[in-house]
C-alpha cells in the first residue's frame, strides 16, 4: 500500500511546513 504511506507522509510533512509559512505572514 504505497499510496497509504505517501498520504501519511504528506499529513506529517504539511503540519511542519504550514506553521512556518503562517509565522512569516504573522510577522
Amino acid at each position: 500500500m504505497p499510496q497509504n504511506r505517501s498520504m501519511e507522509s504528506q499529513a506529517y510533512s504539511l503540519p511542519l511546513i504550514l506553521p512556518d509559512l503562517r509565522r512569516e505572514e504573522a510577522i
